[in-house]
């Protein structure tokens, strides 16, 4: 199961690692990283991971955060506790058995790679007191610096990931390096191919938003959700230099949200996602 949690998004919680936050370089401060307050429309999930406020009644997150009974329940946003009406996982969306993590890294990668990690979580009421965040709807990301944040696992490339549970909150900066239909990819680079405030996310960061600066205003561009690894997982160590993240490519799925915020209540109802017994 933690072999499961360190790769399926190094970061959160369905795979149930506890999670400090975001790793950093080696040879670095870490109150460089550290952050009193991050963007606004950031929140806490109920357990671990993060979500993203991106309309006065709609948080956006990743699939494999929500487990559990949400409907009911509340969620802090701005200091202020709202209460959740409907969580909609991606149709396409599908629970990995942890058993594939186990061996060749290939299966399970395949598996992450098909996937698609994104669920919408609706408030019974709009919220008032912060500014949703901005989707990025352009295609230029490769190049890009992005922002990531994150409360989950600490530690450094050289050490790996170190200390866990929600922590403070960190900022870390990377450069995208690859996208494919669903997915931005970027590096854990040290050295000179890396930049001052180097990082990747850690255990406990999944859902974490990644922003990038368009005309001097940040704009979501994806969420924290799985690591690229290539070999036997018995091998595998969370956290290191020369790992890839992959985030949330979120311009893909401009259209789904687009149409799940459009729906009535009725269709909501019967898509939002109840708990296994398992899970409650």
């Amino acid at each position: 199961m933690v072999k499961y949690t360190a790769m399926a998004a190094l970061l959160s919680l369905s795979f149930i690692m506890p999670a400090s936050a975001i790793i950093i370089r080696h040879d670095a401060v870490d109150t460089d990283y550290l952050i009193g307050t991050g963007p606004t429309a950031m929140v806490d999930l109920r357990y671990e991971g993060h979500g993203v406020l991106i309309s006065s009644e709609w948080i956006v997150t990743v699939a494999h955060t929500v487990f559990g009974n949400y409907q009911g329940n509340s969620i802090n946003v701005g200091g202020k506790d709202y209460e959740i009406a409907y969580v909609i996982r991606h149709p396409d969306y599908h629970k990995i058995d942890p058993s594939v993590f186990v061996g060749d890294a290939a299966p399970s990668q395949a598996l992450l790679r098909a996937n698609h990690d994104i669920a919408l979580i609706k408030l019974t009421q709009p919220v008032t007191c912060v500014k949703p965040m901005s989707l990025y709807t352009g295609k230029a990301e490769i190049g890009q610096t992005v922002s990531i944040y994150g409360k989950g696992t600490s530690g450094n490339g050289q050490t790996g990931q170190t200390a866990y549970g929600r922590g403070q909150l960190r900022r870390a900066k990377n450069r995208i390096d690859r996208t494919s239909e669903q997915w931005i990819s970027y590096t854990f680079d040290q050295g000179e191919n890396a930049l001052p405030l180097e990082g990747i996310q850690g255990g406990g960061d999944s859902g974490g938003p990644a922003l990038l600066k368009v005309d001097g205003m940040d704009q979501l561009i994806g969420l924290s959700s799985w690591i690229s690894y290539d070999g036997d997982m018995g091998d595998f160590q969370a956290g290191v230099y020369g790992l890839s993240a992959n985030l949330v490519r979120l311009n893909y799925y401009s259209d789904w949200i687009g149409d799940i915020q459009s729906l009535p209540t009725s269709a909501l109802q019967a898509q939002h996602y109840r708990a296994e017994p398992a899970e409650q």
